[in-house]
């Protein structure tokens, strides 16, 4: 009953962002400033909140998660390098697909779903296992994607890496909930409940924008995508089916073990469809990558949480 609650809560949410663009009550210029807003203020002040809602003393665990989270994104890695020879996936979307496979879009929809099914402490577990996301998205993910259009035009387009992408507000949030966890500094309540009061917008805002996402989201070329269909077997099942085995060599407490696989079995992410957005090609197949798989995950997700006993 609890993953019916929590997934009709989200799909309302997303109802109502698909309704107010179809009626242009929100355009994609609101939804990008929307966007931009949940990543720049709601959500990390919602990994800060989480903090509050964690018993401390469970170092070992938390150290656990975070060592876990890396020898997982290594194996992601691995697992997209995989795919893209066993279903022969055609020069100029190796790249493409290899993120669509690692980067799931774990902070707009795998911090929601996650509290929504293990309440406000499960944030803090996603924000300490997504912590490689960042780093391995603005350096081998760019360059995969950077990759696949010279392939496609012959122009080298060389992608600088920038350092000062690593330092987001999201990242900050997560380095400041693991520094304030484990030096147990004594931060007064009263912070903790104004990044609450401001946090817990980030659930149903995040859905609404997705809702609006789908919406504008177009799907007439996804007949002739053939290798569409075997990326949403991995990203959706495969990953996720392999991280909550793979976990057991971690991390013992049942809990934290399905949180962290059921994030890891979210969408594709939205960042794959933004590195791309400057190739047309490259950005047609992500775009429409991370609208699908968003779709197809409303009815995945409350089957993978119901697997793993969430």
């Amino acid at each position: 009953m609890a993953i019916v609650t929590a997934m009709c809560k989200l799909l309302f949410c997303m109802a109502i962002g698909f309704f107010c663009y179809k009626k242009e009550h929100l355009t994609l210029s609101a939804n990008s400033s929307i966007s931009k807003l949940i990543t720049m203020f709601f959500n990390p002040c919602l990994i800060l909140y989480s903090i509050s809602t964690v018993d401390t003393g469970n170092d070992r665990l938390v150290l656990s998660v975070l060592l876990a989270s890396f020898a997982c994104y290594a194996a992601f890695i691995l697992i997209g390098w995989l795919f893209t020879k066993l279903f022969r996936i055609r020069v100029g979307l190796q790249g493409v697909y290899m993120c669509c496979i690692i980067f799931a879009n774990c902070g707009f929809m795998g911090m929601p779903v996650a509290q929504s099914l293990y309440g406000d402490s499960a944030i803090f577990y996603v924000a300490v296992f997504i912590i490689p996301f960042n780093l391995i998205f603005y350096t081998l993910g760019l360059s995969l994607i950077e990759k696949d259009s010279s392939a496609n035009t012959g122009n080298i387009t060389k992608v600088h890496f920038d350092a000062k992408k690593l330092i987001n507000p999201g990242s900050v949030a997560s380095l400041a909930a693991l520094l304030i966890y484990f030096g147990r500094l004594p931060i007064p309540s009263l912070f903790f409940t104004c990044v609450g009061f401001v946090g817990n917008v980030t659930m149903p805002l995040s859905m609404i924008s997705i809702g609006a996402s789908l919406a504008a989201a177009s799907f007439k070329d996804v007949k002739g995508e053939r290798s569409l269909l075997p990326m949403l077997l991995f990203r959706l099942a495969v990953i996720p089916a392999f991280t909550w085995c793979f976990l057991h060599l971690f991390i013992k407490d049942p809990v934290v073990l399905n949180i962290c696989a059921i994030t890891s079995g979210m969408p594709v992410g939205a960042l794959v469809a933004m590195g791309s957005s400057q190739w047309p090609e490259q950005y047609r197949v992500s775009s429409m990558c991370v609208a699908i798989s968003t779709l197809v995950s409303i009815f995945t997700v409350p089957v993978m949480t119901l697997l793993m006993g969430a």
